[in-house]
């Protein structure tokens, strides 16, 4: 048990936190350290020793938070997969084209997505650019139309819109009614 009032041990603290700021931060020798705050080298080695001691703890203490924060995002991953689990059996269970067909699949995406934002956030997957990378492709080697289309499916994805699954080469009809975001008919001659 801490000996001393409340004031008493904010004091020694206080001393503490200055021995340690000449001593190691200042790069003062313990003699220089002494001298100028008028208090014995053996105080010195002990404030020094209990500086480390709190130092350590703060460090075990930081440790364990961050387990304790990790391990519940874990929890939480893991309830999203028997949720992801589960929707998908109903979705696969419900009929062709039903609506609740179409609600399970959104759950699904839904719950993956926040998986993906939760293992994100404690820094155990890399996150993706927000933007979609060319990589290799050079526009200037495409003709114009095939750069034209490439460049409204990069919008297309970047509004979120996605594109067909035949991915950037599609008609100019296509294009257009892309970025008018207007219905595209596939079957037009």
């Amino acid at each position: 048990m801490p000996r001393g009032t409340p004031e008493e041990r904010e004091a020694i603290a206080r001393r503490q936190e200055r021995v340690w700021h000449l001593r190691v931060v200042r790069k003062l020798t313990e003699h220089e350290v002494s001298q100028l705050m008028s208090i014995s080298r053996r105080t010195i080695t002990r404030d020094l020793a209990a500086m480390r001691a709190r130092g350590q703890s703060a460090v075990a203490l930081s440790a364990a938070s961050e387990k304790a924060v990790v391990d519940a995002g874990l929890q939480a991953v893991s309830e999203l997969d028997a949720i992801v689990r589960q929707a998908w059996t109903d979705c696969m269970a419900a009929p062709d084209g039903s609506l609740a067909r179409v609600g399970y699949l959104n759950l699904v995406l839904k719950s993956i997505g926040e998986r993906l934002r939760i293992l994100q956030s404690l820094g155990l997957m890399k996150k993706v650019p927000e933007e979609v990378l060319l990589g290799d492709l050079d526009l200037r080697q495409l003709s114009d139309s095939e750069a034209e289309s490439a460049l409204t499916f990069l919008r297309a994805c970047a509004r979120g819109a996605g594109g067909p699954a035949g991915g950037p080469a599609r008609g100019a009809a296509e294009s257009q009614a892309v970025d008018r975001s207007e219905p595209v008919d596939s079957h037009e001659g």
